[in-house]
């Protein structure tokens, strides 16, 4: 019997860009480039958690990839696994999420599969969901980021603890 549903993971706040991603069978989030949901937050673990479909239970899963900060579900910190419902909210780091179980449709584009296809076959494409503008990047703090090809397009940064913040381009003087 095909699957019929999707997940569905709603940003609701801690990022300045409110996203919604689909997923089909497994959806990574962290700080490290290879991830589906790149999130470059000092909380947040290099490969923090993912978000996967086990056809065994016919259920998604969200699993804590042994981040140092943990993942919480509805208020409460996860240990290992916890198996996802529509309406389950998600705490990594300050990022609130939302997970729905949503009907199949032709029109979803799935991270984790634009993530599979050949670096070759994407030229300068997105191969995730980042956020932050590029033009706005700490040039020490991503210096192997900004070497990688194809960049992404926007990664999230809320850089060094210590370090000075740059002014938003709305805060600029004209």
């Amino acid at each position: 019997m095909a699957r019929e549903n999707a997940g569905k993971l709603s940003i609701l706040k801690g990022l300045p860009e409110t996203p919604v991603f689909f997923i089909k069978n497994r959806f990574t989030i962290g700080r490290d480039i290879d991830n589906s949901f790149v999130i470059s937050k000092n909380l947040v673990s290099r490969h923090h958690a993912r978000i996967e479909w086990k056809e065994k239970e016919e259920n998604f899963y969200i699993f804590d990839e042994g981040s140092e900060n943990g993942v919480v579900v509805n208020g409460c910190m996860i240990l290992g696994n916890e198996q996802l419902k529509t309406g389950d909210t998600i705490f990594i780091s300050d990022v609130e999420m939302q997970f729905e179980i949503v009907p199949f449709s032709d029109e979803m584009i799935f991270e984790e599969e634009i993530n599979d296809l050949s670096q070759e076959s994407l030229g300068d494409e997105l191969t995730g969901t980042h956020f932050m503008d590029i033009s706005e990047l700490n040039p020490d703090y991503f210096e192997e980021l900004r070497e990688q090809k194809p960049k992404p397009k926007w990664v999230w940064d809320e850089g060094p603890e210590d370090g000075p913040k740059k002014p938003k381009s709305s805060d600029k003087k004209e």
